[in-house]
């Protein structure tokens, strides 16, 4: 999972709008959910749409993997060799729903490459 931001300068909007990307890692189907802001509660209910969507396709959601946005978690890098990541209402989510939430390292995009480049392709889409 991740967000996707289109913006009036990069894009032929009216305003800023929100994707969350959801990749299946083996059958590589996209959802994408758009929002007009960005936060945890939208990050959530993109994920109940995402559990809907997929399940309609016989396709359950064990795990889920984000970079280290605010939305989906909060980190303390007070410790560089080591950090905790606090319990957020997004990964309570989670839980209760019994997905494990992993999350990227740090300034690391490749370790969730593709649905990184999955959002190379929203520039062409939008272009063409």
């Amino acid at each position: 999972m991740d967000t996707k931001i289109i913006t009036t300068s990069n894009f032929p909007v009216d305003k800023k709008y929100y994707i969350y990307d959801f990749i299946g890692e083996i059958t590589r189907i996209v959802f994408g959910y758009v929002y007009d802001s960005l936060g945890t509660n939208n990050a959530i209910n993109a994920v109940q749409r995402a559990i809907k969507d997929f399940s309609e396709l016989v396709i359950t959601i064990k795990r889920l993997r984000t970079d280290n946005a605010p939305e989906f978690t909060t980190t303390n890098w007070s410790n560089k060799k080591a950090y905790k990541v606090k319990e957020r209402p997004f990964t309570t989510f989670l839980s209760r729903n019994r997905i494990v939430h992993e999350t990227t390292p740090i300034r690391s995009p490749q370790s969730n490459g593709k649905i990184e480049r999955f959002h190379q392709h929203y520039t062409k889409l939008f272009y063409a």
